[in-house]
């Protein structure tokens, strides 16, 4: 792999993990919020769902790490 490819892996890793970091936190305040049309089902519903993204984005941003790593291998070639 080359180095080019490699620093646009980590940029697009690096925007995954913010875009769903961001999605899970107005999910996280939709949860707060309070309505009285929102069943218990819909609230774990969505807690779930936010675990979900937080996970996946916490997996994008240590893949990104990794490939930095693998980066910095790579220059000191």
């Amino acid at each position: 792999m080359d180095k080019k490819s490699l620093q646009d892996k980590i940029t697009d890793f690096t925007r995954f993990g913010m875009v769903l970091l961001a999605v899970s936190v107005f999910l996280f305040i939709g949860t707060l919020i309070p309505n009285e049309g929102k069943s218990m089902i819909q609230t774990y519903l969505m807690l779930g769902t936010n675990f979900i993204l937080l996970g996946a984005a916490f997996y994008f941003f240590q893949k990104s790490v990794k490939l930095k790593n693998k980066l910095v291998e790579m220059q000191e070639d």
